[in-house]
């Protein structure tokens, strides 16, 4: 059972690696648009705060 997805709507490698620590609870699906721009540290920092440290 996952806890979250995470939409990546930047298609960057670096925030499916970011969320790749907590496999097993977070789902990522990848879009791509132009109107948005991820923050890997936020995501991190927010994926420790829903999911305490990665496995």
């Amino acid at each position: 059972m996952r806890g979250v997805t995470l939409l990546d709507l930047v298609d960057r490698a670096e925030v499916c690696d970011a969320a790749a620590a907590w496999t097993g609870r977070v789902n990522t699906v990848t879009a791509r648009t132009d109107r948005v721009d991820a923050d890997v540290t936020t995501l991190v920092r927010a994926l420790g705060t829903w999911f305490n440290q990665p496995a």
